[in-house]
């Protein structure tokens, strides 16, 4: 969106929000809202706060196999659990390893 767009309808981009929880998710605002009041606006996973994301936003996460909503998660941990494919012997393997060559 440009410059001068945005600064004419500065609620655009929440409206834009809105729209990709409910299509993406199924949720409102309302409810990421919530999540992230209950998580004290921190990822549930490593605790990155939400003002240090772009737009001051965490992802949704979710299960890629039921379309379940999880959690709030920072771009970090929720790259990784894709990455992993939520797969828990990869994780616990990834964390085995860590430990294994931690210096």
């Amino acid at each position: 969106m440009n410059k001068a767009r945005r600064d004419s309808n500065p609620d655009e981009p929440r409206k834009r929000y809105e729209i990709q929880l409910r299509q993406k998710y199924g949720m409102t605002y309302e409810q990421y809202e919530k999540m992230l009041w209950d998580q004290k606006g921190k990822c549930a996973i490593c605790g990155t706060p939400a003002s240090r994301e772009p737009f001051g936003r965490l992802c949704v996460d979710h299960d890629h196999a039921t379309g379940v909503v999880r959690a709030l998660l920072c771009r970090g941990c929720n790259a990784g659990l894709g990455q992993f494919e939520d797969n828990i012997g990869r994780l616990e393997g990834a964390v085995q390893y860590l430990k294994h060559h931690h210096t």
